[in-house]
């Protein structure tokens, strides 16, 4: 009787690390197992099938064996590979890209939410390949992934009075913004016009979303605050948050 289970699923590799030379140990996330690790035996080898396929980024579909008496997986075949080049010849993408990886890394996933992050991994690296557009993908990426992870904000006028401002006080804690008159604390402020953009971001499905325009003004006004949820979310900056930075 084998031990081994075979399974086959959609996939895309966050990330591989070289295990014995010639073999990469990779984590992948699944629309139908979440983020789970695998080994392609012999991927170092130039002439292997699984080299250029266990990359960061790249989609696929694996063909998988799990040993039952070690709860492993193993690489046994691909098919249907989408290198995402264009993703590897950008230094930006390769950064924004790993944000997106270091994000999922270190979320817990339930069952039930496993093809919910799968694509929105891949709506987020579709934008990049259709658009070209950084702040897109990452407001895209962001709004959906603080969906997904049970948070909603109160962003057309002040969440207390309902008063319609030009400006705004955004509080975390109180799930809103507020008028100068009703809010608690004034440490982060944002215009109207920014908090309906955002607005949309968390209400409008993705096909729409892919025609907005972000205007640059806009999104430098929501990316601190966003880097600020984040950190409030994973109590710690992110190792990728530097990077990020960089690129905008």
């Amino acid at each position: 009787m084998s031990n081994e289970k075979y399974s086959t699923t959609d996939a895309i590799i966050l990330k591989y690390q070289t295990f014995r030379e010639i073999d990469r140990n990779f984590t992948f996330i699944s629309p139908t197992i979440g983020i789970q690790q695998a080994t392609a035996f012999g991927a170092e080898k130039l002439k292997s099938r699984f080299c250029s396929v266990v990359q960061p980024f790249v989609k696929t579909k694996l063909f998988l064996s799990l040993s039952q008496k070690k709860n492993l997986y193993k690489l046994d075949d691909v098919a249907e590979v989408d290198t995402n080049d264009f993703l590897r010849k950008d230094l930006h993408f390769i950064y924004l890209s790993s944000f997106y990886v270091d994000v999922f890394l270190n979320t817990f996933m339930s069952s039930e939410e496993y093809k919910s992050f799968y694509h929105l991994l891949l709506y987020s690296f579709e934008v990049l390949k259709e658009k070209k557009d950084l702040k897109k993908s990452f407001l895209f990426f962001v709004t959906k992934f603080l969906i997904l992870s049970g948070y909603g904000f109160h962003l057309s006028n002040c969440r207390k009075c309902g008063e319609l401002a030009e400006n705004y006080f955004f509080d975390l804690k109180k799930g809103g913004i507020f008028c100068y008159s009703c809010a608690e604390s004034k440490n982060i402020t944002i215009s109207s016009k920014t908090s309906l953009l955002w607005k949309d971001f968390f209400e409008k499905r993705f096909i729409f979303l892919k025609e907005d325009v972000v205007d640059k003004e806009d999104f430098f006004e929501l990316f601190p605050i966003i880097l600020e949820i984040f950190k409030n979310i994973f109590e710690k900056e992110l190792k990728t948050i530097p990077i990020l930075k960089e690129i905008f």
